[in-house]
């Protein structure tokens, strides 16, 4: 039976690299930033795939997002210090309309193939996932990678916004997932609900100690602080941000890398200031 892989490392996320250099750059900044803790957060570089774009059915992400013929190749090397280069895999769609072939397994497993050269890790962003396919999937790539779950707006409004029901689903999924995001806001920009997200980060923490959490939802440079009762009562949370690293909030915009940059320098102060 397989339990938490255990390597996920604390990160700073962003989503929505194109390039290599660009996220190298942005390790640099992380690196910098947190050159005083003793063990430093990562960069959670993210990269976006959906089914869609996975399956060349139209899209208004399709030119947006990295082709998937390039997809393993825009990410740094394997071999790179400092990242973990992650495959944000979006499947939101009602499969008994798409032929057997395209199903959770078999869509998973090629979305794995496309950028398995230099993967270390790989988010599914659905709504509570089959969690049998997840495990075919990813034992069929061969990879031993950590697998992190979204619980996103829709995953929640089925748990009836009950932190007790979250942590129950998730007891399904101990045996093939690492770590869970709790995102609200999902590529919207929405600023998170703090208040809210307590009570779901100790209700998993107390049901799964050894799972690994992360947040997000509308972080950027001039929000970050919303994080500081959070970092205070739960100082190992990753972050990961996306929308808020534009000016326009808008994620069919291009990362303003300045922002980013801000937004790094911010998390990395805090993530100091908080360590223990």
């Amino acid at each position: 039976m397989r339990t938490y892989n255990k390597s996920i490392p604390r990160y700073v996320g962003i989503t929505d690299f194109t390039e290599v250099s660009q996220a190298l750059g942005m390790r640099d900044v992380l690196r910098n930033a947190t050159q005083r803790m003793k063990t430093p957060p990562v960069l959670m570089v993210g990269i976006m795939m959906s089914f869609k774009t996975l399956w060349n059915v139209p899209s208004k992400w399709t030119p947006i997002w990295p082709s998937k013929e390039l997809l393993g190749d825009t990410f740094p090397p394997y071999e790179t210090k400092g990242v973990l280069n992650t495959l944000h895999y979006a499947d939101f769609e009602d499969h008994q309309n798409w032929p057997e072939e395209q199903n959770l397994f078999h869509s998973l497993a090629k979305a794995i193939d496309y950028a398995r050269n230099n993967l270390h890790a790989i988010q599914l962003d659905m709504t509570w996932p089959s969690p049998g396919s997840i495990a075919s999937a990813v034992h069929a790539s061969r990879l031993v990678i950590p697998v992190i779950l979204q619980v996103g707006r829709g995953a929640l409004h089925q748990a009836l916004y009950n932190p007790g029901i979250v942590a129950d689903l998730l007891g399904d999924y101990t045996d093939v997932i690492d770590g869970v995001l709790i995102d609200q806001s999902m590529g919207e920009g929405k600023l998170m609900e703090v208040g809210l997200l307590e009570s779901y980060i100790e209700a998993i923490s107390l049901k799964h100690p050894k799972m690994h959490i992360a947040v997000a939802g509308g972080l950027s440079f001039t929000t970050l602080d919303v994080m500081v009762p959070l970092l205070e009562k739960f100082p190992n949370l990753s972050i990961d941000a996306q929308a808020g690293l534009r000016s326009s909030k808008n994620p069919m915009d291009p990362i303003e890398w300045e922002m980013a940059k801000s937004y790094l320098e911010k998390a990395g102060s805090l993530f100091t200031k908080y360590e223990r």
